[in-house]
């Protein structure tokens, strides 16, 4: 057997010892055995065409995509039906890149102001107007969207417009709502796979607000719990980085577990990101790129998560100042950062293999990656430094070539596989 490793040169330490195992495909007919490396997109908001998007998102390694079908860009009109221009930008996309390869995830979300005042659907027959409402898009999406996530950030009133003035419904609400949204998208599409819950695992808000509805039964009704772990403003600095935000996701996923009956519970990471600005948690294109690059593989290692969606495709906007116009893999005029390279490069690297990851006692992770039919075994190493700081230097690389007995600094080279890495 071929052997070639890569290493990450980063201090941390850690209490937990984690060996877990995942088979990584890119075109297997069961879905269920496929990791889905994700993005976020907008198309609303982009300039592009739906065509170049499609075809930057295939190039660089991503084999889906989550994108808003919101209620209000359907029906404008009470009791009338229609695809808006948000809406059938965002169609068309789905449409251009699902193929046999490449698939989608629709958030079902928000409200509508013909019927509901405080942005959510509240009484029987507010849910019962959104659930015709999920009826017209799921029609129309059958046999093309592979998952529905069931509204987006509900506890955090994302899509909510006077969030002063409007609290949080209780969580029977929310429970009748993914209820009787879940029940018709079965009855239109048997096989579409549905999450909900947007939990955050690093906000013991989250997780309470979660396990009251697991309580409840809302495990009878979604195919998996949906994730949204940013931590890089954390008040813990040490899940800013993504070995100690990992060892947080595992913990969380036996919580859910104890939950259940000690039975598994399938989680869906449909968002995760981490901006590049020098503002509050922000890091620069090279220290996201690494992030990415390594909150990736501890992922893909997890034979319970079965995707990330990364957050976003593009900056939002060109302050430089703001955290929120640069979450994107390309900046606002579609220029590819460096975080796109890497994703494209690991998506190389873990093609038809598979992937294992072992945390040591001292944070130390040692990464596996084993290809099925050339016998060729790949192994990444990194330790995380909690010290972290920005550091807006473009020259570095992920990681360097190294034999089993040498160790090499992660920032010798700024290039990887010819391209330069900034």
């Amino acid at each position: 057997m071929k052997r070639k490793t890569f290493f990450l040169l980063l201090k941390s330490r850690s209490d937990f010892l984690i060996y877990l195992v995942l088979s990584y495909c890119v075109v297997i007919p069961n879905y269920a055995l496929c990791f889905e490396i994700g993005v976020n997109t907008h198309m609303k908001n982009y300039n592009q065409s739906v065509d170049s998007v499609s075809d930057s998102l295939k190039k660089y390694g991503f084999n889906s995509i989550r994108t808003d079908l919101s209620w209000e860009w359907v029906e404008r009109k009470p009791g009338v039906f229609a695809m808006e221009t948000s809406y059938a930008k965002s169609k068309n996309l789905i449409d251009t890149f699902v193929d046999e390869e490449n698939n989608a995830m629709v958030i079902l979300d928000y409200g509508n102001a013909n019927y509901t005042p405080t942005g959510y659907p509240e009484t029987t027959e507010q849910i019962d107007k959104f659930a015709k409402y999920v009826g017209f898009v799921v029609s129309q999406n059958k046999g093309k969207v592979k998952y529905y996530e069931i509204w987006n950030e509900w506890v955090y009133k994302t899509g909510i417009r006077n969030k002063k003035e409007n609290t949080v419904p209780s969580v029977d609400i929310y429970y009748e709502l993914v209820k009787k949204t879940a029940r018709k998208i079965k009855e239109i599409d048997p096989n579409a796979i549905i999450v909900t819950g947007s939990v955050n695992p690093t906000n013991l808000r989250d997780v309470r607000w979660f396990d009251e509805l697991v309580k409840m039964g809302v495990l009878n009704y979604i195919d998996g719990v949906s994730l949204h772990p940013y931590s890089f403003m954390h008040h813990d600095v040490k899940l800013r980085q993504p070995t100690s935000n990992y060892l947080n996701l595992i913990n969380y996923e036996n919580h859910l577990r104890s939950l259940n009956n000690n039975k598994p519970v399938s989680l869906y990471i449909t968002e995760m990101g981490i901006p590049t600005y020098s503002g509050g948690g922000g890091v620069s294109r090279l220290q996201a790129a690494r992030f990415i690059f390594k909150y990736t593989l501890l992922v893909m290692s997890n034979k319970n998560v079965k995707g990330i969606w990364w957050y976003d495709y593009a900056d939002d906007g060109v302050r430089k100042n703001n955290k929120e116009d640069n979450f994107g893999f390309f900046d606002n005029n579609h220029n590819p950062k460096t975080a796109v390279y890497a994703v494209n490069y690991l998506n190389d690297l873990t093609k038809d293999s598979e992937v294992t990851a072992s945390i040591s006692n001292d944070n130390t992770v040692e990464i596996k990656i084993t290809k099925r039919t050339k016998k060729t075994e790949y192994n990444v190493k990194w330790k995380d430094d909690y010290r972290f700081k920005y550091n807006n230097s473009s020259n570095g690389n992920i990681f360097n070539s190294m034999d089993s007995k040498k160790y090499y600094s992660a920032s010798d080279t700024p290039l990887i596989n010819g391209i330069d890495f900034q």
